[in-house]
């Protein structure tokens, strides 16, 4: 029940209870059976608890609200004032509680709905949030939404659920009726311009972020979210034009100047990126983002000197991560300096349990790593790095392609064969693993038979 309605309802039971007050008891609680005594009476101690809430008395109000909801047992709007009174409170346990209680009493009671959404949208968003939450805050937030009168907040937060839950066509409609009934609303426009890129219509979600900015003051987020979606079209001087505007309205932002960076190099503007980022260290001397990045660029081009700089100052920085570890090798690696790629990124790779990696980089150091030994034409080393690879990602085809080509050059084909058989299993028809089988069948001087594992292998694409 909305608070027009409710006071509209709370005048004439006051009405009903002027009339009733001299009979009776003095205590609020009735010993009638009479549906409209039972109603006047619950209300009064509503009103009271009311007024104690208005004064900071939670405990009290809530003492006096339990009464009311014991006189009227069939009142659903007692108990949700009582879920809102602990939601306020942040007591969700006990708001929940109570709005399931008023639910039971009244199944079509929109603020005990709309609380239990607010409550569970809240546990989605959190870091160990889970998928059923997602759906019971979907489902309550539907069941709390009003047509007469709309609630912004539970139409975007039902908007967010419904992007996070895959629902983005849900989201679309929602979304664009919001829009109608309050133009302007910068938060609607972000979150549709999200739905119709969800959707794949990314020039809907262009045109859509392009109004956003119109205005004098464009937000730093709805320009930057602009600069991306120019980016993922390859606009990428529209990209830095944007995104040098949300610079303007955000100096500060560490994030903006580094995706402004990288539209400048994706755009061919290197020098222009470098100044940028230099700009970026100046002010926060250890943004390790921002330092890896510079190091790229300074990489591109081709300042190798300057490239290590700041490869060993982003160690210093991040003296237990990889960035610099990654950057430095990728110096050594452009001058062809293999042994020291192998040197800066073995002592990584050791200590790999110890810096808590992600799967992911483990599997880079291994790529990194390995490409190092193949060039210095330590095969077998290549093999044993490649093998870890392989048992970190027994279905990757890289790993397995790698492996198997350093088993062929280490002479070691039945190490091959055996490899490429197991790496054929997830990835049948790829030509890359027919080459290196036909390679190891021509090593092996069976070349017709090469020839024919080619052939079947190019007839299988074709088919």
């Amino acid at each position: 029940m909305r608070t027009g309605t409710l006071v509209g309802f709370l005048v004439c039971l006051l009405l009903l209870a002027t009339g009733a007050a001299a009979t009776q008891p003095a205590s609020g609680r009735q010993e009638t059976g009479d549906p409209a005594t039972v109603k006047t009476d619950s209300y009064r101690l509503f009103l009271r608890g009311r007024h104690l809430r208005g004064q900071g008395d939670l405990e009290g109000a809530l003492r006096l609200y339990r009464e009311a909801s014991e006189v009227d047992r069939e009142s659903g709007e007692i108990l949700a004032e009582i879920s809102d009174l602990y939601y306020r409170d942040e007591r969700g346990e006990e708001a929940v509680a109570a709005a399931r209680q008023a639910l039971e009493r009244d199944s079509a009671n929109q603020r005990a709905h709309r609380i239990l959404g607010m409550i569970y949208a809240a546990r989605a968003y959190d870091q160990a949030g889970t998928a059923e939450q997602v759906t019971l805050a979907i489902q309550h937030l539907e069941l709390a939404l009003d047509e007469i009168l709309p609630d912004f907040q539970i139409q975007l937060t039902l908007a967010r659920l419904y992007l996070r839950g895959d629902s983005a066509q849900e989201a679309v409609g929602l979304l664009e009726k919001l829009q109608e009934d309050a133009p302007g609303f910068v938060e609607t426009g972000l979150l549709l311009a999200q739905a119709y890129e969800q959707v794949g219509r990314v020039s809907d979600a262009v045109a859509t972020l392009e109004r956003v900015v119109e205005g004098d003051r464009p937000s730093s987020r709805a320009l930057r979210s602009l600069a991306e979606l120019y980016g993922r079209d390859g606009r990428w001087s529209d990209a830095v034009g944007t995104y040098e505007q949300a610079v303007e309205r955000n100096p500060r932002s560490a994030r903006t100047k580094r995706e402004l960076a990288n539209a400048l190099l994706q755009d061919d503007q290197g020098t222009r990126a470098r100044d940028v980022l230099n700009e970026l260290v100046a002010m926060r001397p250890n943004d390790g983002a921002g330092l890896y990045l510079l190091s790229e660029v300074e990489l591109g081009l081709h300042n190798f000197a300057a490239a290590e700089d700041v490869a060993r100052k982003l160690m210093e920085v991040e003296p237990d991560g990889v960035r610099g570890s990654f950057a430095l090798a990728e110096v050594y690696s452009s001058r062809r300096q293999y042994q020291e790629v192998v040197d800066t990124l073995t002592p990584v790779l050791e200590s790999a349990a110890d810096r808590d990696l992600r799967p992911d980089q483990i599997a880079g150091l291994f790529g990194k790593v390995g490409f190092a030994y193949e060039r210095l034409q330590d095969y077998a080393a290549a093999s044993r790095i490649y093998e870890q690879g392989v048992k970190l990602m027994p279905t990757s085809l890289a790993f397995g392609a790698r492996l198997a080509q350093a088993y062929i050059n280490a002479g070691q084909l039945d190490d091959a064969r055996e490899t490429l058989r197991t790496v054929q299993a997830h990835h049948p028809e790829n030509l890359i693993l027919a080459r290196l089988e036909a390679g190891v069948l021509g090593t092996e001087g069976d070349v017709d038979r090469g020839v024919d594992v080619l052939q079947d292998a190019l007839e299988m694409r074709r088919g």
